[in-house]
């Protein structure tokens, strides 16, 4: 009986987790979305450009990559952004985003 209940306590606690780790994931990703949008629609300003299409093209970037990549790679791309792994991640979200032709 005891042997059960520790078997039951384990596969809660299992649940439990995952159930953590997807709650963390998605309020991760929807944070690292907003924020990044922010930043690169200001460093867009920054530099010229015109604050409607640059706001509309980095919230674009911002979905495409948490769409496409997991909390660590997102993070790795955050502490590391000029490196090649970001930069190939960076290039396809932009061809991502990049309106298609008629």
């Amino acid at each position: 009986m005891r042997k059960r209940a520790l078997i039951v306590l384990a596969l809660l606690a299992t649940v439990g987790c995952k159930n953590f780790k997807d709650g963390f994931d998605k309020e991760f990703k929807t944070s690292f979305a907003r924020e990044f949008a922010t930043s690169c629609t200001k460093a867009a300003v920054d530099k010229g450009g015109v604050e409607a299409t640059s706001k509309l093209a980095c919230e674009c970037l911002g979905k495409t990559l948490v769409e496409r990549h997991t909390t660590g790679e997102l993070t790795k791309l955050s502490m590391s952004p000029t490196s090649d792994e970001s930069k190939k991640m960076f290039a396809d979200a932009a061809s991502a985003c990049r309106p298609k032709a008629p």
